[in-house]
């Protein structure tokens, strides 16, 4: 960079090149290595179990501070939506319907990884509740965190954990 111009394009083509054949060739003796260990190569790639699930939202509430309704909350949305965290975190209060019966609401997204453009916004996704099991209920989630942090605010926002998501 001591020139102000940069590398030649060639240079930039010819370095991607080696450094992919670098990262092919250390996932490879990394694949080989974990193959004659027997380790489990398919680690953080498995769903997440209900009980898993449920064990973590316990442990989100028996937390008893702010943050652990925050994550129970979050958790719960997330896990009912079944989309990425990074949608969970742009739902806005405007998005936010709830039924006549009071029982579910449902939340538009106004776009997604695989709509970019927003053409399916009108489909919104519902999420009931379960008075079966209160833990899992994303209504009685939202409740508690409204509770929580807004009671008496007119415009709600999550703020924790480093996401933003405004309700």
């Amino acid at each position: 960079m001591h020139n102000r111009i940069g590398f030649p394009e060639e240079f930039n083509t010819e370095l991607g090149t080696l450094f992919r054949g670098f990262y092919r060739e250390i996932t490879q003796q990394h694949t080989q290595r974990n193959h004659e260990v027997g380790a489990n190569t398919r680690e953080g790639k498995e769903a997440m179990s209900v009980e898993l699930y449920k064990k973590v939202l316990s442990w989100f509430l028996k937390y008893g501070t702010s943050d652990g309704v925050f994550a129970h909350c979050y958790l719960v949305i997330t896990w009912n939506l079944a989309c990425r965290v990074g949608n969970t975190a742009r739902i806005a209060f405007r998005n936010i319907t709830w039924s006549q019966s009071f029982d579910a609401f449902s939340i538009s997204f106004s776009h997604s990884k695989t709509d970019q453009l927003g053409e399916e916004a009108m489909y919104p996704r519902h999420l009931y509740s379960n008075p079966l099991c209160p833990l899992v209920c994303p209504v009685l989630a939202f409740g508690f965190y409204l509770t929580k942090y807004h009671a008496g605010s007119r415009f709600f926002s999550f703020s924790r954990c480093g996401s933003r998501i405004t309700f």
